[in-house]
């Protein structure tokens, strides 16, 4: 976390001295640090008498953003950008009795999206701009999944690529009209999973809860 923090730091330091000469026409770039808890939804239990349960983690990530500021030339406040990000793994364990038999349950799950992305920008008069967004994309889910019992062993695995969305609403501050810092929080949903191997099939319906530290470099 202290790396990703203090690269953002240098790009910014670096970036400011040409971005303060040069014309604002609205077109930005934006690395994004991103801290999820990952929720996996209710996941479907192997067996008829195992609880079904949902799972969330703490896991870090990264995003970068290109988009197009629409305030500078034509004083419309919105925003508009195409952002791909990625996130660490999440992983859990789960232990069960099934007729009178341990079952272990392992599953592993990681979540990459493309976004398109629609921010309102509520422009205040000061260098403070919170804003409200919205998008719309492709959420690429790996999943897998490991059970275990006596005499039994079985792992399965797949990828999918569902559509998903997400709501959130943040806050930038403007050091100029080149440079700015950005905190936001956003929810997101990513689609139905369902991974199958033989007469095992374990679901999911994962979602997030994001924070988001970045920095908005405009031209």
């Amino acid at each position: 976390m202290k790396r990703i923090l203090a690269v953002l730091a240098l790009m910014a330091v670096l970036a400011l001295p040409g971005l303060a000469q040069a014309e604002v026409n609205g077109f930005y770039l934006a690395p994004k640090f991103l801290m999820s808890i990952q929720d996996t939804g209710v996941i479907s239990r192997p067996y008829s008498d195992m609880t079904d349960e949902s799972y969330s983690q703490f896991t870090l990530g990264g995003a970068l953003a290109v988009g197009y500021d629409f305030y500078p030339q034509q004083q419309i406040p919105l925003r508009a950008e195409i952002e791909f990000a990625l996130r660490g793994n999440s992983e859990k364990s789960w232990d069960s009795i099934y007729n009178g038999d341990s079952i272990s349950t392992k599953g592993l799950w990681n979540t990459s999206t493309l976004f398109l992305n629609l921010y309102y920008d509520i422009q205040t008069g000061t260098p403070f701009v919170p804003y409200i967004g919205a998008g719309a994309g492709l959420a690429f889910n790996y999943v897998e999944y490991t059970v275990d019992g006596p005499g039994y062993n079985n792992s399965a695995s797949d990828n999918f690529t569902n559509f998903a969305w997400n709501v959130g609403a943040g806050v930038a501050y403007n050091f100029n009209e080149n440079f700015a810092v950005d905190l936001g929080y956003r929810f997101m949903m990513m689609g139905y999973n369902e991974v199958s191997k033989g007469d095992t099939n374990i679901s999911n319906q994962p979602y997030n809860n994001e924070f988001m530290l970045g920095l908005r470099f405009t031209f």
